[in-house]
Order: C-alpha cells, then sequence, then structure tokens
C-alpha cells in the first residue's frame, strides 16, 4: 500500500511593519505556498497581527482589525484552495475573548485558523 504525500510549507517571512504589512506578507505566503504545490502552510506564532518581542514596537490589539485580517486570509486562503495554520494571542484584560472568526463558517476545504486566547 503506498501512502499519500502531502506538502508542507513553512512561512519563513520577515517580521511585519505593521499589522497591515503582517496581512499583506502572509496573504503572498498563502499564494506562493499554493503556487509550489503546498496543500498546507503555517505562520509563525503572532504573525498577525505582530509578535511582541523587545525592539520590535506592535500597536495595542484592535479586535476590528483581528476580524478583517482573519476575513482577508480566510478568502486568499481559499481562493488559492490551501489550508492556513495561524496562531495568534489575543489578550483582553483577565477575559478570554472568542476570535472573531469562530462565528464565521469557513469555506469548505480552504482554512484552518487557529487562535489561541487567554
Amino acid at each position: 500500500m503506498s501512502m499519500a504525500t502531502t506538502r508542507i510549507a513553512l512561512a519563513n517571512i520577515r517580521f511585519p511593519a505593521t499589522p497591515d504589512e503582517s496581512v499583506t506578507l502572509a496573504e503572498r505566503a498563502i499564494r506562493d505556498a499554493a503556487a509550489a504545490g503546498a496543500a498546507v502552510v503555517c505562520f509563525p506564532e503572532c504573525y498577525v497581527p505582530g509578535y511582541r518581542a523587545s525592539g520590535k514596537p506592535v500597536p495595542p490589539i484592535d479586535p476590528a482589525f483581528l476580524e478583517h485580517a482573519w476575513s482577508a486570509i480566510a478568502r486568499t486562503a481559499s481562493d488559492a484552495a490551501i489550508a492556513v495554520v495561524l496562531i495568534g494571542v489575543l489578550k483582553r484584560r483577565d477575559r478570554i475573548v472568542t476570535p472573531p472568526y469562530r462565528d464565521n463558517p469557513l469555506p469548505e476545504r480552504s482554512t484552518i485558523i487557529h487562535s489561541l486566547t487567554a
């Protein structure tokens, strides 16, 4: 019995200068991975809206921006027919916030977006 091969792309892309650029670069990486024959593309932790690290300024989390970002990335993934693994952390004081895309059904066989909330 032969095993099926699944190509998985790892998005090793530069740190975005802005949250908007994180979406633009993610969408480009999604299209590039699909064009290269990948079935899945995985992004670094917190790529959208940007990892909060020393020397890497990222504006405060904006739920409206995140809703727009998740929708744009889901559309790009659907158009490219590729699954996306994108993990983000959304900290909101002392409560858990449900990411916006959990309330929006994703196109079949298009996107896997996972967000950790705490």
